[in-house]
């Protein structure tokens, strides 16, 4: 019975081991919790996916505002990314105008806005990037 009592904790001393039983105090049981980081990026080339595509390998999740470059350079720069972002089992969603949100599967997206295009009509790429 001593040893169920020592694998529960008890603070009990008994006559066989003959010494006090110090427990040190226990803490309230909180969850750790990990910090989240996420990358905010505003390319001006294409070499710069590169540098975004890392983060997303590295389970970040990305948000990207294409506003400073060119159309065919934002074009390659959307392709790109949703590549690497399929790769890792991820989700790319548009939040504005040129701006989207990369994030690998280790990143849940709870949407509460609701989108009338998704309702109308199946999915087609050019919905991620429109004036392209």
């Amino acid at each position: 019975m001593s040893w169920l009592k020592r694998f529960f904790g008890s603070q009990e001393e008994t006559e066989e081991e003959g010494a006090e039983n110090v427990q040190p105090e226990r803490e309230a049981f909180t969850p750790e919790r990990k910090q989240s980081t996420i990358v905010l990026f505003e390319p001006t080339s294409f070499e710069e996916g590169r540098k975004i595509a890392d983060n997303l390998k590295a389970r970040k999740p990305v948000v990207v505002n294409l506003e400073k470059m060119d159309h065919d350079t934002a074009r390659r720069c959307i392709d790109f990314l949703s590549g690497t972002i399929y790769a890792l089992n991820g989700s790319v969603e548009k939040i504005a105008e040129s701006v989207f949100l990369f994030a690998p599967s280790s990143v849940n997206i709870e949407e509460t806005r609701r989108k009338s295009w998704d309702q109308e009509k199946p999915f087609d790429s050019s919905d991620l990037f429109p004036e392209l």
